[in-house]
Parts: structure tokens; sequence; C-alpha cells
């Protein structure tokens, strides 16, 4: 009897422990269910976060592309505000008269303003005419005249650049001409050859061309003048100290490719320099 009471002790004994593991198992299980709702729902929060990040982003990006657009729409608006005011007293310039024009290598006088580039001012005065460069003048013109560097540096590119088409055009007129004037000698050499007499042709007259650009240089306090020359024939540069012509200078060039030459002025003031074919003709004035 007490052998039977025992084993049904130990087994309700074994029961109940079981149950216990079950429902530890069970408690477990639904805490694990709890955490993993838990985790889900963070990572729904999350994504939500990292959406609006997104779109944060992207809102911030958009306004500052907007803002550049802006910035680049005002920038744009003074500018076209400032080059219209320049373009204005630029235009007003021209035809206006100054008694005494001050640069930095002389003085001019009787001036009359001619055209106000961005290079400078081509004025009209008591010795001739001349293009005084913005570098020559005072601080206070150039701010007045809307002197800008780079403009006038671009400007000089450009007008040196249509100097260098029109020296190969004038190379290539050289060209053609000789070429002619072969054909004409190598006709009259095989007439001769014949025995044919009187046989004589007109020969092919180049009729002279050139041009000249100057540009006043100051280089620590020596005042020169760069002249660049193009011609398709051999000449002579002249530069003159106005009024009083003492002092000229003269050199010689070839015809065909451009010439530069840098002339240290003796003087201050104005000056003249002329281009004239070996045949005295003038081809171009300056200054």
């Amino acid at each position: 009897m007490t052998t039977v009471r025992t084993l049904v002790l130990g087994g309700l004994l074994v029961a109940a422990a079981a149950a216990e593991t079950l429902e530890d198992r069970i408690r477990l299980a639904e805490k694990a269910v709890e955490e993993l709702e838990e985790r889900r729902e963070l990572a729904d929060t999350l994504g939500r976060l990292d959406s609006q990040l997104e779109r944060l982003e992207q809102e911030e990006s958009d306004l500052q592309e907007e803002l550049r657009t802006i910035r680049a729409e005002v920038a744009s608006v003074r500018a076209a505000k400032r080059a219209a005011a320049v373009a204005s007293r630029r235009e007003a310039a021209v035809g206006s008269s100054v008694e005494v024009l001050e640069t930095r290598g002389g003085d001019y006088r009787d001036v009359t303003i001619l055209k106000v580039s961005d290079i400078g001012l081509h004025i009209r005065h008591a010795s001739g005419v001349a293009r005084v460069g913005f570098d020559e003048l005072s601080g206070e013109l150039q701010e007045k005249y809307g002197y800008d560097p780079e403009l006038a540096q671009q400007q000089l590119e450009e007008e040196q650049e249509r100097q260098r088409v029109m020296a190969e055009a004038m190379d290539a007129e050289l060209a053609e001409a000789a070429e002619a004037e072969e054909k004409k000698r190598s006709a009259t050499r095989a007439s001769s050859a014949g025995g044919s007499a009187g046989a004589t042709g007109n020969a092919v007259h180049v009729r002279p061309q050139g041009r000249l650009s100057c540009r006043v240089v100051n280089n620590g306090g020596n005042r020169s003048i760069e002249i660049t020359v193009v011609s398709n024939c051999p000449a002579k540069i002249t530069v003159r100290p106005t009024p009083n012509e003492r002092g000229s200078r003269i050199f010689s060039v070839p015809g065909g490719d451009p010439v530069t030459r840098v002339v240290r002025l003796r003087r201050n003031g104005p000056h003249r320099v002329t281009l004239e074919a070996a045949s005295g003709e003038l081809l171009d004035t300056a200054g």
C-alpha cells in the first residue's frame, strides 16, 4: 500500500514538474512573440523615419538648387544693370571735350572723345588721334567707363586675331600675284626661246598695303610703344613726338609676316606713328 502511494505521489510530482516546464516554455514563447512585435514596430518606425529623412534631404537639395538659381539671377540682373549704366556713360562721353586728358604716359590737350571701348578711350587731340588704354588712365576714369581687365584682354586678343587673318589674306594675295608674275615670266622666256620677237608682257602690279596697331606700355617707369605691323611689301615705321616732330625715329620692316617692334619713348606726351611703303606711299597711321 505504501509502495502504491509512493508511486502515485511520484507520478503527480513528475506531472506537476512537466506542467511547470510547459508553462515556462509558453511564457518564453509569448515573450519572444512580444519582442518580435516590438522589433516589427521599431522596424516600421525606422522605415518611416528613413523615408522622411530621404524626403527632407531631397527637399533640402531642391531648396539649395533654387537658392543657387536665385543668386545667379540676382547676379545677372546686377551685371546687366551695371553694363547698362556703363554703356550709358560711354555713349554720353562720345563727342565730349576735355581740355587736358592726363595719362600715366603724358598729357593730351584739346581732347575730343570719339569712342569708348573695352580697351580704352579713342580720342582726337591737338596733334592727331590716339587710343589710350584704360591701364593708362586714372582709377576714377577706369571706374567711370567700366574698365574690366578680362574684357580688355579679350578684345586685344580678338584684335590680334583680326590682324593675323589680315596678314594671311595679304600673304595669299602676295603669293597669288607672285605666281601670276612667274607664269608671265615663264611665258616670256618660252616665247623668247622660240625666236619670237617683241614678246613682252605687262608686269603684275601689287598695290602696297599695310596696317599697324599701337599700344603704350609702362614698365617700371619706362614708357614704350609696342607697334605691330602687317604689310605686303617692305616698309618703314616712323615714330614722331607731337606737336614738335624733332627726335623722330625710323625703322624698316620687311613685307610678309606680322612684325612687332617695341620702341622706348624718349619724351612724354603724344606720338604719331606712320607706316609708309618704300615708294613713300602712306599705308596707315596711328597716335
